[in-house]
């Protein structure tokens, strides 16, 4: 609804890190905006405890240095980044209970290097000299769509998949490979097969070329904690915008040319536009009077519910302590807990010393769900899976448990043909963008990202909207 000053009004529905970042942008640019979040907190999956002397993530703990927009809005907000620990960056992997080093030359999930590899007990004779075929194995022709397993079966080996891509791939998108499609998620793959023929020789070649990773930590964050983003885009956003939390959006009513939105108190909010901000469960039920198709698509998403666990040991009771960033467990090793970091060493920062502070991940696809198990059952299984990798010889001094359903949306085969879906049925409802982890990438650069593209969407509507009027 207009104003005095005749700003075009945009409701924003979700008050996680994609719906901020949209409200951010919104703002910038002079529209009035009023966020609606349920909870009665702002940041969604984002959320940092100081406990103790302790930075405790409930959430992601970081984001990837080479994704511009996290450190850009970081910028933006005059917050000052902080790089993951590069003197012990290394990660490990389980196999048969011990941890080994993830091999050098490990780029986008896939081996590329073959003497690190080869040289690596992880991968038994035969499954090396699997993966040394891979040079052979003919590009594909056909153009159906494929897994993310079949696609790394299929080149490099089912060792390859098993021991060392699935760990890594599960630890981003608690997933199951058969289902995830490799163009959703790993799209570079399906690319470098094109050229070249070969994923070993698509990384000489990028080596030749030098290609290669960007310099300085892998992952960045804030000496605060993510929590000190989210805490400065609602700082931000105090003066130019109506954030209303512990509000429940119920119903999205198209009224003429804009939009009304009804909460659980029964306040009805005019808007010129809207931005779903929001998991993909509740557009669907948001939308389910707008558009059928779209309710379907959206609806059609589906999640999975994670947990994290954070405990702090003495250093002392750490008997065996790994100098990186942390382990992955490949699901073939039957252990519930999908990874564990090691949060001391990561981000040394973030523990007292004398300490080490870990925070394992549980929860994938085809799992008993995390969030139903007491915090008791959580902490004991965390515990003994440490005491197993890590030798422990005490319980923790700290414990912290966190819950997440239906956090991490699953990117399976026909993802990308559902969001083109989605983006084409939304054209027919115009002022209406969606935003979030549910369609183009699930990390906090994506999401910013993604926040941008749907503040961008409703200015560029408004703007349509305007000259027509004018």
């Amino acid at each position: 609804m207009r104003g005095l000053s005749d700003r075009p009004h945009v409701v924003v529905i979700g008050a996680g890190i994609a719906g901020l970042a949209a409200a951010y942008r919104l703002v910038q640019d002079g529209m009035l905006v009023t966020v609606i979040e349920r909870d009665d907190r702002v940041g969604g999956k984002i959320l940092t405890e100081s406990v103790d002397g302790f930075v405790i993530e409930a959430g992601p703990d970081a984001f990837l240095s080479w994704k511009p927009r996290g450190k850009a809005l970081c910028d933006q907000l005059e917050l000052t980044t902080v790089g993951s620990n590069e003197d012990a960056k290394r990660a490990y992997i389980a196999r048969n209970g011990r941890l080994f080093p993830l091999p050098d030359g490990i780029a986008g999930v896939i081996p590329r290097r073959f003497v690190p590899t080869l040289r690596s007990p992880i991968l038994s004779l035969s499954g090396k000299t699997r993966l040394m075929l891979e040079w052979a194995i003919p590009r594909r022709i056909d153009e159906s769509e494929e897994s993310l397993a079949r696609f790394v079966r299929r080149r490099t080996g089912r060792q390859v998949w098993e021991r060392i891509v699935e760990p890594l791939v599960t630890g981003v998108y608690a997933g199951d490979g058969t289902k995830l499609a490799v163009r959703a998620t790993f799209p570079m793959l399906i690319d470098a097969e094109r050229e070249h023929g070969s994923l070993i020789r698509a990384g000489l070649a990028a080596r030749k070329a030098g290609r290669q990773p960007p310099p300085g930590p892998m992952f960045l964050t804030t000496a605060e904690g993510l929590g000190a983003i989210v805490a400065a885009l609602e700082d931000a956003l105090s003066s130019g915008a109506d954030l209303r939390t512990g509000t429940e959006v119920t119903a999205l009513e198209r009224t003429g040319g804009g939009w009304t939105v009804h909460d659980r108190f029964g306040t009805a909010t005019t808007a010129d536009a809207v931005v779903l901000a929001t998991p993909a469960s509740v557009a669907a039920k948001l939308t389910r009077t707008l558009d059928g198709a779209l309710t379907r698509e959206l609806a059609a998403v589906e999640s999975v519910s994670v947990a994290t666990v954070s405990v702090v040991y003495p250093q002392d009771a750490v008997t065996a302590p790994i100098d990186g960033h942390g382990y992955v467990n490949p699901r073939v090793e039957g252990s519930p807990i999908v990874a564990c970091s090691i949060t001391s060493t990561k981000f040394p920062v973030r523990a007292r010393p004398g300490t080490v502070l870990i925070r394992a991940h549980i929860g994938r696809v085809g799992e008993a769900d995390p969030c139903l198990r007491s915090d008791d059952e959580l902490v004991d299984l965390v515990h003994d899976e440490l005491r197993a990798k890590l030798g422990v010889t005490s319980r923790p001094t700290m414990a912290r448990v966190y819950r997440w359903p239906e956090a991490i949306p699953q990117y399976d085969v026909g993802h990308k043909d559902r969001v083109a879906l989605i983006k084409a049925r939304l054209t027919r409802l115009p002022g209406l963008a969606v935003a979030g982890a549910t369609y183009r990438g699930i990390g906090i650069p994506d999401c910013i990202s993604s926040g941008d593209e749907a503040a961008e969407a409703v200015l560029a509507h408004l703007a349509t909207t305007a000259a027509r009027e004018g």
